[in-house]
């Protein structure tokens, strides 16, 4: 039987196949598992973990992992993947030959159009498709409820809110810190927002969005009060750039998104953000215009090279920019 598992929600589709192989008879280990790189996936390699019958047991787990089928074309960012994309050489004449004893997972790590011969394909020899794609918006929020009941806790509003924000669609990430603070509560039993900043690490790092925020937001002071701080408890200069350039590529993305007609959930949606947080940064975008969001891109490239080559203080440029930018 095939199984075919895409959508970049690796940490989804990683259980989907520990499932299958929860199923096997835990007595014969790994004996009757294979698993394939996708990348460059050789046709006779397949068929030698396909085909051989199973030890002992009724059936044989072949995982193929990150299997990127080749494209054809690109399209908008918006768009799903080109029709004209192709299956791996001699798949599909393969996939319909497949021994019944055999379970063949097909995982690829990226969401596949409907059109796609291999979905079209994987539906005629009646396979097991799920899709699985990142969560975002509110969808974000009912999965790390979800995830926290199935750890034995609950989760306050705020509390999702903090993790959606800072942490973002990384699943692995979210789940490692649920982990977290489900053992820390245990006996309490619900995760509360003081718990989230007590142990999340990426939100103890609030100040550096709280500084970005205000830079955004063009509140001069504020940036400048918040810039120093983070300087003086020991950010790298590097790090704060960073983060500097992430939020205005988001402002010029939003504006670009705007000037497209997206409308504001499909925006946060394209931006990878929670849709208040879209919003918001729509909102800031406002405070400038799309060349000067070209120009500010272009000299924190500059202050890149600047700091990196020894040209130019951290510390120093940083505080320039701030100054200049962040003033109305």
């Amino acid at each position: 039987m095939l199984h075919l598992f895409h959508g970049e929600d690796e940490l989804s589709r990683s259980e989907a196949v520990a499932q299958l192989r929860g199923q096997m008879d835990p007595a014969l280990g790994d004996l009757n598992v294979v698993t394939l790189p996708g990348r460059g996936l050789d046709l006779s390699a397949l068929r030698a973990a396909c085909d051989p019958p199973p030890f002992l047991g009724d059936w044989r787990l072949v995982v193929v992992q990150d299997l990127l089928p080749a494209s054809g074309g690109r399209t908008s960012r918006r768009e799903e993947a080109a029709p004209a994309e192709s299956l791996p050489p001699g798949l599909e004449e393969y996939l319909p030959q497949l021994p019944g004893t055999t379970r063949l997972v097909l995982s690829i790590p990226r969401s596949l159009p409907d059109r796609h011969p291999l979905l079209r394909l994987a539906r005629e020899v009646g396979a097991d498709v799920r899709h699985f794609p990142l969560p975002a918006g509110p969808e974000l929020g009912e999965w790390i409820v979800r995830r926290a009941r199935g750890k034995g806790v609950d989760i306050d509003p705020r509390a999702v809110d903090l993790l959606a924000s800072y942490i973002g669609n990384d699943l692995r990430l979210l789940d490692q810190e649920l982990e977290k603070l489900a053992a820390y509560v245990a006996e309490r039993g619900a995760i509360s927002r003081a718990d989230v900043e007590t142990l999340v690490a990426s939100v103890r790092e609030a100040s550096i969005f709280e500084m970005v925020d205000a830079l955004g937001g063009r509140d001069r002071r504020r940036a400048v009060v918040l810039l120093r701080r983070l300087l003086q408890e020991g950010k790298a200069p590097l790090y704060i750039l960073t983060m500097i350039v992430r939020q205005f590529r988001l402002l010029l993305e939003a504006r670009e998104l705007e000037a497209e007609g997206v409308p504001p959930g499909e925006m946060a949606r394209e931006m990878g953000v929670q849709p208040w947080l879209a919003g918001k940064i729509l909102k800031q975008a406002h405070n400038f215009r799309p060349s000067d969001l070209e120009a500010i891109l272009a000299q924190l490239l500059d202050i890149d090279v600047g700091i990196k080559t020894g040209q130019l203080q951290g510390p120093v440029a940083l505080e320039l920019f701030v100054l200049r930018w962040a003033g109305r």
